[in-house]
């Protein structure tokens, strides 16, 4: 038509090629320029970017210091802090479960143990600032601690699906 600008249309999707949602297609009017673009939502929730697969945070959740973040293939990243004084094991409860105990943890010492050198592990592992290897379950991991002068606070993250 002789105009030289993108062009954007939207349609309901209803074929079979193209099972339910709303596409958006851009095209570039001018001959030879291959400029073409989609951006597709899918009813059953999938996003497509020029017919390619993308993620993206279907969902949200904070309250204090402990947050979540869902993605749309499944994956789960999460995080939060907690104080903890004494010895033996603390059990810290997950926002969101995952599917299954294969998840990384990673815990980080926000108060530094200065007069007493105490150590800090998660599970079987020892640490002074971040450890996987956790002892955990699909809604929890614990941490354990060896010496009891000082109390320790940590910011914890966890991800996986």
């Amino acid at each position: 038509d002789g105009t030289y600008g993108a062009i954007v249309s939207a349609r309901n999707v209803n074929d079979p090629d193209n099972p339910g949602g709303v596409c958006l297609y851009t095209r570039a009017p001018k001959k030879g320029l291959n400029t073409n673009h989609s951006l597709e939502f899918r009813n059953n929730g999938t996003l497509l970017l020029d017919g390619k697969r993308m993620v993206y945070v279907n969902s949200t959740w904070k309250s204090g210091s402990n947050w979540y973040r869902k993605w749309s293939d499944g994956w789960t990243e999460q995080g939060g802090t907690t104080a903890y004084s004494g010895t033996g094991i603390k059990k810290i409860s997950l926002p969101a479960a995952f599917s299954s105990t294969n998840y990384a943890v990673n815990l980080t010492s926000i108060s530094h143990l200065t007069s007493s050198g105490g150590l800090m592990s998660v599970g079987t592992g020892e640490s002074y600032a971040g450890v996987v290897d956790a002892s955990r379950g699909t809604t929890w991991f614990t941490v354990s601690r060896y010496k009891e002068e000082e109390p320790i606070n940590h910011m914890w993250y966890a991800c996986g699906y």
